[in-house]
């Protein structure tokens, strides 16, 4: 099993930093907001040589829900009923680009393929679209408490050659933040979101070890 370290980095400085409300409870006098990215788990070991790969993978920004396609932080609360925004933090960028960034990442562990954004103007045998299903912090009531994390995606694989699905797959992850602060939870939603690309790709090569032998 992978070591997962983590990469998340906070632009802006405090390590810790409590849930402060909402985006309505937003108010003039409140000092800029922390800045949170993701970034792909490091490889174990040095990174080594890798042979030419023969399938190249293509990879869209993901396919957002409604409500996730920003650079806002987005939470439920009341079980999942009530959808709002961390006031006080924000992504990096929009959403969709920084997990994109964390797709393309991850992909240089994979021996069986390679992967490039879809404006990279290169020659590609595959399709990987990705449409973000979960990906929220979910308090049972007001956020207080600890939250439950929910990551959920579906990678579909379509062969370039003749636009046929070869992998349609969703991995859906939850598990408790481990603490009700803005550095935890981003923590704990990278750490799935590493966890839900790796099944993934695994996925993914083995589908291609057997579409090659066709």
């Amino acid at each position: 099993m992978k070591n997962y370290r983590n990469l998340m980095t906070a632009v802006a400085l405090a390590a810790f930093l409590p849930l402060a409300g909402c985006a309505n409870a937003l108010k003039s006098d409140l000092p800029a907001p922390t800045v949170y990215t993701l970034h792909a788990s490091a490889q174990d070991g040095e990174a080594k040589a890798q042979p030419h790969k023969a399938k190249v993978l293509s990879i869209a920004e993901p396919a957002m829900p409604a409500g996730f396609d920003s650079n806002r932080i987005a939470l439920y609360l009341d079980g999942g009923r009530r959808m709002d925004y961390y006031a006080n933090a924000v992504w990096a960028d929009v959403l969709s680009k920084v997990m994109q960034d964390v797709l393309l990442q991850s992909a240089a562990d994979h021996t069986a393929f390679a992967a490039v954004p879809t404006d990279a103007g290169t020659m590609v045998s595959h399709r990987l679209l990705v449409k973000v299903l979960d990906f929220e912090p979910v308090y049972s009531g007001e956020a207080k408490d600890v939250p439950m994390l929910k990551v959920s995606i579906n990678f579909r694989l379509v062969s370039v050659s003749n636009d046929k699905i070869i992998l349609d797959t969703t991995v859906p992850l939850a598990e408790k933040a481990t603490a009700n602060t803005q550095t935890a939870i981003v923590t704990g939603l990278e750490s799935l979101l590493q966890k839900s690309v790796d099944a993934a790709y695994d996925d993914v090569s083995a589908r291609l070890a057997q579409h090659k032998k066709k």
